[in-house]
């Protein structure tokens, strides 16, 4: 599972168990995974980290970095989010259509760094930006098999129904299964 929120989460469940590892971090740090080698130092010390590319906190910073952002709408936004760029790079701001792409590219080689690590079938993407997912599922599922090597096949993505509730009743399910 692929949460995009403020920030990045993951889970993975094997055999209809939370894999969580020695340490229980095993399957959740999935937003501190790479996307960029030489991209901004992220607040956990690595470089590059998806979560400080495409979450939701670093929309805006990561905008202000390019002279463009200054003739977009999203410039005079109230509010930087996920909504806010989409509905721009719908209505066909140019800067939206650059930003909306790089986006893009992080999420997919997120998604892509989890495939290969985990070997799932299925991958359940979750979190506020899948409010979009009509719009952006089938660009990431694309990009995603795109770049993925599985001999077997493609991977299945499902979208949450209640991306805003997922982390809430997948925490509700651990402390069910925990008693």
């Amino acid at each position: 599972m692929v949460i995009f929120s403020t920030g990045i989460g993951t889970a993975v469940m094997i055999d209809e168990q939370v894999l969580r590892g020695k340490h229980h971090q095993d399957g959740v740090l999935g937003g501190h995974l790479t996307t960029d080698i030489r991209g901004p130092l992220c607040n956990c010390g690595n470089r590059g980290c998806l979560e400080e590319h495409a979450s939701h906190r670093s929309l805006l910073p990561r905008a202000r970095e390019s002279e463009k952002f200054k003739d977009s709408v999203l410039f005079s936004v109230e509010e930087m989010s996920y909504l806010a760029v989409i509905d721009a790079w719908q209505s066909g701001d140019s800067y939206a259509q650059e930003y909306m792409n790089e986006l893009i590219s992080h999420w997919s080689a997120g998604i892509v760094n989890l495939i290969h690590a985990y070997d799932p079938e299925t991958v359940i993407l979750s979190g506020g930006l899948m409010k979009s997912a009509h719009v952006l599922l089938p660009i990431i599922e694309e990009r995603v098999h795109s770049m993925t090597w599985t001999p077997w096949g493609k991977v299945g993505f499902f979208v949450s129904p209640q991306p805003d509730a997922s982390v809430l009743l997948g925490l509700s399910h651990l402390l069910d299964s925990e008693q």
